[in-house]
């Protein structure tokens, strides 16, 4: 095709490749965790819910595979990357997939991997679908529309809750704010390049959409999302400094900048103004503690996630992150390291990771070749997909971006984009058709297939939880056969249909036997644990609760859990020793710097009660209650109203603590201080004694006189 022709027709390959782009910032932004309830349909779901995070996988690796096997079925010659990115790019994905092998959870892994050829997908058919015409420009306001949209749905949800909560963080159809603030990234940037390019009312289009990504990026109150938009803002002009383009037309690259930076303070004082007990932009302007808490968090992760690394050369498994986060010792279970490469490190090895940076190192190469004997304008639009590339990529040294098929398929398309916008970076080839055949085959049909089956069994485990939600009987029977039929060996299947539909306690405990052999997570582990302790097996219930331990040495609850089950079985010293742990943890980085630090865990509090009634000496058992009751006072102080707060706004819980949890709290507590108060009364051995804690203990003795 001439680029006359390329000018005015859209091949169906080039459509497709447009729909995926436009799709992906706005049904993008969930990853599958753990199985939820549908509770605004299967499309409220897909935009925005969460419930469903497969299913939109697979609409946009419909669009994005299925424009890849029509390119390679119509077209003999096919635009192809570079042979050194074409390589690497092919070692990467099998490095990765060769890091299934070695993991304990290898359908999560296997799930995980074939998003790698989404991705893939996406460079081979972004370079060999646009050509060298209007494409690409039509390519990239399609990218920077859809990005445009979510800003949009982010901002019209800020204005709506503004007045009540003016520090209001957006999330914009996200799974959380800094994970949305990547795409604004690449929103500001591109469509800044782009207004450079085009003419009229195109320009001031572009400019107003940049503008509103800049103002979403600033709802999001993302830290790392602004230092990557600076980052990429500063790779921009330096490059169209260096290329010598006009200072006019560097000048208008910062418009969008200063109307976005306006909107955004006039906003904020209108928020402020009308809700006088808070700031918008708080966790900006005035972070503090919460500032070091986020940064010590963050450090720790990614110290995990080179231990993790170092630990298991060939990779944990590609998306097994938030299985062996724990295994380090340094946090609490997280799902992702918040650092796309050190995460890629510990899920495939460090040799996947130089890989990866080894194509980063030959796009770089190429991305920008050519640019002194082209025009002002197509330098700047260059310009402009390299450093939104670049943006996005200095997002991920504090997101896990590409985990999230939102985002990392944008990475991709720009790469694609930059290349093919180069001298040198892509060349025509012209492909047997048996080689095309087997590449589709394998690259398109196979993964298709494949993620189809993923998101079939993620909808049956959505629609037995929207089942157990309603509390419906006759619906969770009907959800349980359907999984059953239709799980296509998911353990997560097998374990909800062991804990769902169990006819009788042995057979839960056999079931979920076999689960564990295949998926040992900590909470397989402990409910089967439960399980066989049901039965009366205590024993082999503690030897199971055990296993917890190889992949989280600090995990608190399967330690209370074998507390628990040694005082059923009468095992004091096995009590003990599993409570006395429980404290030892107080002291360890995981329970030091949590990543919800108003989620206060309460097991050691429930390991010193139960050392208190083993004591006899008034003054030890004295010393043993008062970190528990100061703790629980704590608890009542910032977690029960954060629990209160967020179910009656209609969630089930804050961070895993239900209003039972605090009720049983509040009621432990008193009884502690009562205990604590005995231990000084008049018949006691302490009677006359006033130690500083017995000061503190009335005094704080307040937080459990109010019901919760």
């Amino acid at each position: 095709m001439n680029q006359e022709s390329n000018r005015f027709s859209l091949a169906p390959e080039f459509i497709l490749l447009l729909v995926a782009s436009f799709l992906a910032p706005i049904i993008g932004g969930h990853v599958s965790i753990d199985p939820r309830p549908i509770d605004l349909g299967i499309f409220g779901e897909v935009f925005g819910g969460g419930a469903l995070p497969y299913l939109s996988r697979l609409i946009i690796a419909l669009f994005v595979l299925g424009g890849l096997a029509m390119l390679a079925v119509r077209n003999r010659v096919i635009q192809l990357p570079n042979v050194r990115i074409l390589i690497l790019l092919t070692l990467f994905v099998l490095l990765l997939g060769l890091s299934i092998a070695g993991t304990d959870f290898k359908y999560a892994a296997m799930r995980e991997w074939v998003t790698w050829f989404i991705y893939g997908g996406a460079l081979f058919l972004t370079i060999g679908s646009i050509g060298r015409g209007n494409r690409p420009l039509i390519l990239a306001a399609t990218l920077g529309f859809g990005i445009t949209i979510v800003g949009l749905r982010g901002i019209e949800e800020y204005v709506a809750i503004m007045a009540k909560e003016p520090t209001f963080r957006i999330f914009a159809g996200w799974t959380n704010p800094n994970a949305v603030a990547s795409v604004f990234v690449v929103g500001y940037l591109l469509l800044t390049g782009l207004m450079l390019r085009v003419k009229s009312y195109q320009a001031v289009l572009a400019g107003i959409g940049s503008t509103i990504c800049l103002l979403a990026l600033a709802l999001t109150q993302s830290k790392g999302g602004y230092l990557a938009a600076i980052v990429g803002l500063v790779v921009f002009i330096a490059i169209l400094l260096f290329n010598k383009v006009g200072f006019k037309k560097i000048g208008f690259a910062f418009v969008p900048l200063v109307a976005g930076f306006l909107l955004a303070f006039s906003l904020g004082q209108a928020a402020s103004s009308a809700n006088k007990l808070a700031t918008a932009f708080a966790r900006v302007t005035e972070s503090g503690v919460t500032a070091e808490q986020s940064v010590g968090f963050r450090q720790n992760l990614w110290k995990s996630a080179i231990e993790l690394a170092k630990t298991h050369p060939t990779g944990t498994g590609v998306g097994t992150y938030r299985h062996y986060s724990t295994q380090p010792g340094l946090t609490e279970s997280t799902v992702f390291a918040h650092q796309s490469y050190l995460q890629l490190a510990a899920e495939g090895g460090f040799l996947t990771l130089i890989a990866f940076l080894g194509l980063a190192v030959f796009w770089m190469k190429y991305a920008l070749r050519g640019t002194k004997i082209q025009s002002a304008e197509h330098v700047a639009f260059r310009t402009g997909v390299f450093a939104a590339a670049i943006g996005l990529a200095a997002h991920g040294m504090t997101e896990s971006n590409l985990s999230f098929i939102g985002s990392g398929l944008l990475l991709f398309i720009l790469v694609g984009l930059s290349l093919q916008l180069s001298t040198d970076g892509t060349s025509p080839e012209a492909v047997p058709k048996n080689l095309r055949f087997a590449t589709m085959l394998i690259s398109c049909v196979a993964p298709l297939i494949a993620i189809a089956i993923f998101a079939a069994s993620e909808a049956q485990k959505a629609n037995l939880m929207t089942a157990v939600a309603r509390r419906d009987q006759a619906d969770v029977a009907s959800a349980i056969e359907s999984l059953k039929a239709g799980s296509y060996g998911d353990p997560d299947a097998a374990y909800m249909v062991a804990m769902y539909g169990a006819t009788s306690m042995e057979s839960r405990a056999a079931e979920l036997e076999k689960v564990a052999a295949e998926v040992p997570s900590p909470r397989v582990l402990r409910a089967t644990a439960r399980a066989f302790a049901e039965i009366d097996q205590v024993s082999k219930a503690i030897l199971i609760n055990d296993r917890v331990f190889n992949i989280d040495p600090n995990n608190l609850k399967a330690y209370a859990l074998k507390m628990d089950l040694a005082i059923q079985s009468g095992d004091t010293e096995t009590a003990k020793a599993a409570a006395n742990k429980l404290i030892e943890i107080e002291s360890s980085p995981s329970y030091q710097v949590r990543a919800i630090p108003e989620a206060i865990p309460t097991e050691t509090f429930k390991a010193r009660s139960f050392l208190a009634g083993l004591e006899t000496d008034p003054a030890k058992k004295a010393e043993i209650l008062f970190p528990a009751i100061e703790g629980l006072a704590k608890y009542m102080e910032i977690t029960a109203p954060m629990v209160k707060r967020m179910t009656e706004a209609g969630a089930p819980d804050y961070a895993g603590e239900t209003v039972n949890d605090v009720q049983e709290n509040l009621a432990l507590g008193r009884r502690l201080t009562k205990e604590f108060l005995e231990l000084y009364g008049p018949s006691s051995p302490l009677a006359g004694s006033e130690p500083e804690s017995l000061v503190k203990v009335k005094s704080i003795s307040k937080a459990f006189e109010s019901d919760f």
